[in-house]
């Protein structure tokens, strides 16, 4: 999931940078709502198979995954990470955060 939320968004980097300083944070979390349902599914069968942490509320857990994909193309287009980079920096810090203790 992490990989191919990865490539669409650098697919799209010019609109996403666009639409970032046009667009309310509401605006773009509405626009994103389609790719976000993906997004709450994984994380419910993740939870319910015990995979992902139950401690913090599964919509906290679509906000992660989403603000950290952006944040990385963020990063990317300012020159401050490489795309191969921002990915694995992504995969890890996934990880750390959807991990249950």
């Amino acid at each position: 999931m992490v990989a191919s939320s990865w490539a669409k968004l650098s697919r799209h980097t010019a609109i996403a940078q666009a639409a970032a300083t046009q667009l309310s944070g509401e605006v773009l979390r509405r626009t994103h709502e389609g790719g976000l349902s993906h997004i709450r599914r994984m994380v419910d069968r993740g939870r319910a198979t015990g995979e992902f942490r139950t401690d913090v509320p599964a919509e906290w857990l679509v906000s992660v995954f989403h603000a950290l994909l952006h944040v990385a193309g963020d990063d990317v287009r300012a020159g401050r990470l490489q795309n191969d980079t921002a990915l694995e920096a992504l995969r890890a810090t996934l990880l750390s955060a959807f991990t249950p203790d």
